[in-house]
């Protein structure tokens, strides 16, 4: 593992640590100012190892990002059929239901994380789109070294 790559493990664990100790904002900031660099060191790799592992890392990334965002929801509460809900697996739902911006409507943010709950939904379709970006330089390059080979 490249020391680029140690260093945003390393500023996920923080960020994840905030949110646990309900300093969600620096947290979540840390999250933000981070992805561009990942992504930087992601897709600047020729070797199909480095390519693997940085696939495989942005996979555990966007389930941290979920997880994280589950402990801000559970921490302040999600309105589901009308009542608030602090629990673990509601507020897992709905973090799932709104980073893959689907909206059923059956449980809400309440008034005062309708902001977290837009951000969320703003990382889903980023890191949605990197994710992508990540398949196609994967497979890409895996078929340029196919055809080098040949």
């Amino acid at each position: 593992m490249y020391l680029s790559n140690k260093v945003f493990v390393i500023a996920l664990t923080t960020a994840f640590i905030s949110v646990a100790l309900k300093y969600w904002e620096i947290g979540l900031t840390v999250l933000a100012l981070s992805l561009p660099y990942y992504l930087y060191w992601a897709i600047n790799h020729d070797l199909y190892k480095h390519r693997i592992e940085a696939f495989l890392t942005f996979f555990l990334i966007m389930i941290f990002t979920i997880c994280t965002f589950t402990a801000i929801y559970e921490m302040e509460g999600i309105i589901c059929s009308g009542e608030l809900v602090k629990s673990t697996y509601e507020s897992f739902y709905f973090s799932i239901v709104t980073w893959t911006t689907l909206g059923y409507g059956d449980c809400l943010p309440t008034d005062n994380i309708r902001h977290i709950a837009a951000l969320e939904a703003l990382f889903g379709y980023i890191m949605m789109a990197i994710f992508i970006s990540l398949l196609f330089t994967f497979f890409t390059s895996n078929m340029a070294a196919k055809n080098k080979n040949t």
